[in-house]
């Protein structure tokens, strides 16, 4: 609950407990708490802007304020224990709770301070591949585009603001609830989601040069899925680069107004499994060389104008991947391929799709894996069992976690959408948005550090007394 929704639950809570003293002294407390709920709930619309979810606490906090307005209008008098005010302080404590209970259940999503020294900048750009055409477009002729997104370490100006988690997002609520088959006010508090970092911030001039790790979003999600993780590690001093991948995203808003929407085809339903695995390795296939051409992109000079001054300040020597879902295979893929990578993370990573030479061959290089817990059943065993055929191929042994009480989605931002999302079908653990997103950046980061800054950590040695719901895979 933010801070100002909590004095309003605050206030009007002790003018009910202010108001079980007037049977021993009369006071106008009571009278004063409901009054200042009402200011508390005018002035969080004002700066944090009205939400849906608040409605049912706006009308009851207007009541108390037409209660209070009615009782300073009379004398002080003493109240006399009854059963008749028993039973109306219960009633208003019973509604109390239930006002509260819409905007805790879907609340104003909040991502984590990112732990780093730094503060982070942020920047948005589109690509054309012109050497590749688009294979899920109406158009055959329609070259591959791509939006990128940047978070890098930063010195934003004393005034900036943050940017907003969605990118057009006026624009976005209505495809986002149209998705999902709901109307659209009930997406309007997205447009409060605010993340941490700075829009074009310039670089901290801290290092010489900074590591580059490439993140690839899930299947139907989109490049800021993650902005969790993203912003923590560039607060750590990495640049991070994330490629949408339109068509297999969620929906991709280009700047010129054009708009890429989720092609369900990409991975058709009710086709053989042979049709399927073609299908699943075609698109695979697709974002391993979106995240070629953009590494390739960011090698030439002089670099596009919004990316212009990390031009002579990327370390080309120090890349790595790392992706959720889908993107965790892709991720996976374009490492093993590709000789500039140097380690990889899969979080809980959707294998499927992996080529038959990498199964063949194995893992070279460093990888962590952080699966969700396998209660949760987002994959079918065919995907662990790809792992360990994997492993067995491998020169190199992963590191292989699963992450007790956690569900799929609780490996993106969307965790933070409401804590009960799981009744309702969506793959979310038990586990508390917060907790999970720490021990996945815990890890990350500490696997990113020794591989590709030569800082050793024991965090790998040994079970974790401060993480115990981290669980290493032993087979």
């Amino acid at each position: 609950m933010r801070s100002l929704e909590f004095l309003v639950v605050l206030t009007l809570t002790l003018r009910l407990l202010f108001n079980t003293m007037q049977a021993r002294r009369p006071t106008r407390l009571p009278s004063f708490a409901g009054l200042g709920a009402g200011l508390i709930a005018l002035a969080q619309i004002v700066i944090e802007g009205y939400r849906w979810q608040m409605a049912p606490l706006y009308l009851f906090t207007g009541f108390a304020v037409v209660l209070s307005l009615r009782e300073l209008r009379h004398p002080l008098q003493r109240q006399r224990s009854s059963r008749r005010r028993i039973l109306g302080s219960t009633i208003y404590a019973f509604i109390l709770i239930l006002c509260m209970l819409l905007p805790e259940l879907m609340p104003a999503p909040r991502l984590p301070l990112p732990t780093g020294p730094y503060s982070v900048g942020t920047t948005s750009f589109e690509l054309i591949d012109s050497t590749r055409n688009e294979i899920y477009s109406d158009d055959p002729n329609e070259p591959r585009a791509l939006l990128v997104q940047l978070w890098y370490p930063a010195t934003p100006a004393a005034a900036a603001d943050t940017v907003p988690w969605l990118e057009y997002t006026d624009r976005q609520i209505p495809i986002i609830a149209e998705s999902a088959g709901l109307p659209a006010f009930m997406f309007s508090h997205m447009r409060q989601f605010f993340t941490h970092a700075y829009l074009d911030a310039p670089l901290v001039d801290a290092f010489p040069t900074y590591p580059i790790l490439h993140f690839s979003h899930g299947y139907g999600g989109f490049r800021a899925q993650n902005t969790f993780l993203a912003e923590d590690l560039a607060s750590h001093g990495y640049v991070v680069v994330s490629a949408e991948h339109p068509y297999a995203a969620l929906n991709t808003l280009f700047p010129d107004g054009r708009v890429a929407k989720f092609n369900q085809d990409t991975l058709p339903e009710g086709v053989p499994d042979d049709i399927y695995a073609e299908a699943a390795q075609r698109l695979l296939r697709q974002w391993v060389e979106d995240t070629g051409f953009v590494q390739d992109t960011l090698e030439i000079s002089p670099l596009p104008g919004p990316i212009s001054q990390l031009e002579g300040r990327l370390d080309f020597g120090r890349m790595g991947t790392f992706g959720h879902s889908t993107g965790g295979g892709a991720a996976l893929q374009f490492c093993a391929e590709d000789k500039r990578c140097k380690a990889t993370v899969g979080l809980d990573a959707w294998l499927i799709p992996l080529s038959d030479t990498l199964l063949a061959e194995g893992l070279s290089k460093p990888t962590l894996f952080l699966f969700s817990d396998p209660d949760m059943a987002y994959f079918e065993p065919d995907n662990r069992q790809l792992l360990d055929l994997l492993v067995q191929h491998s020169s190199s042994t992963p590191l292989d976690y699963q992450i007790a009480g956690t569900g799929h989605h609780d490996f993106d931002d969307t965790a933070t959408f409401s804590p009960i999302a799981r009744y309702f079908g969506y793959n979310k653990g038990p586990i508390p948005a917060a907790r999970a997103f720490e021990i996945i950046r815990v890890y990350t980061l500490a696997f990113f550090k020794q591989t590709l800054d030569q800082q050793p950590t024991a965090l790998f040695d040994e079970p974790s007394l401060w993480y115990p719901e981290i669980q290493q895979n032993t087979k």
